[in-house]
C-alpha cells in the first residue's frame, strides 16, 4: 500500500496544542523576554527533524502553506487584541503620523538606500526590498511595549501602527513585485 500523504490532522493537532499551552502560560511568559513568534519559531525548530516522517517534501508543501497562513493570522491579529479602541480616539495622532508620514518616507528612503547598495538590481527590486523590510511587528518587542515604564499612549500607538502597517504596505509590495 502506498504512502497516504501528510497527516494534516496531526499537524493541526500539534498547532492547537501549542496554542493552548501558550494560552495557559501567557501570564508567566509575559514576565520574560519571550514572545509568541519566538516561541513558535523555537517549537518549529525543535519539531523540524521529525517532519520528514509525516510525508515527502512535495506532500508537505500544501500543509506548510496552511500552517504558515494560520501562523500569520495568529501573529498579525494578536496585536489587534491589545488595542483599546476607546482610548484610541484620544491618541490617534501618533499612529496616524507613523502610518501616513513615517511608513512612506521609510519605504522611499529604504528604496534609495537599497538602490545605492545594489544599483544593478534596479529600482523595482529596491522598492520591493524596502517595502518588505519596512513594516514592524510589535509582537517582537512586546515585552518592551507592554512594560509599565512605557506610557500607555505610546504603547497603544505602537500596537495600532504594528497592526495596520502590514495591510497598508501591501500595495507597495505588490507594485515592487509586479515591476520586478
Amino acid at each position: 500500500m502506498g504512502h497516504m500523504g501528510p497527516n494534516i490532522e496531526l499537524i493541526l493537532l500539534g498547532v492547537l496544542v501549542c496554542i493552548v499551552a501558550y494560552s495557559l502560560l501567557t501570564k508567566a511568559i509575559s514576565k520574560t523576554i519571550l514572545t509568541l513568534p519566538i516561541i513558535f519559531v523555537a517549537i518549529g525548530y525543535v519539531c523540524a527533524p521529525v517532519t520528514h516522517s509525516l510525508g515527502t517534501t512535495e506532500e508537505l508543501r500544501g500543509s506548510a502553506r496552511l500552517l504558515a497562513e494560520i501562523t500569520l493570522v495568529l501573529v498579525l491579529f494578536s496585536d489587534a487584541s491589545h488595542v483599546r479602541f476607546s482610548r484610541l480616539k484620544t491618541t490617534f495622532a501618533i499612529p496616524f503620523r507613523m502610518l501616513v508620514i513615517g511608513m512612506p518616507a521609510t519605504i522611499a528612503l529604504g528604496t534609495l538606500f537599497v538602490f545605492y547598495l545594489s544599483p544593478e538590481s534596479g529600482l523595482a527590486l529596491s522598492l520591493l526590498t524596502a517595502a518588505v523590510l519596512t513594516p514592524t511587528d510589535a509582537a517582537l518587542g512586546q515585552t518592551v511595549v507592554s512594560s509599565a515604564d512605557v506610557p500607555e499612549r505610546l504603547s497603544q500607538s505602537i500596537n495600532v501602527e504594528s497592526g495596520l502597517n502590514d495591510g497598508l504596505v501591501l500595495p507597495f509590495v505588490l507594485l515592487g513585485a509586479i515591476l520586478a
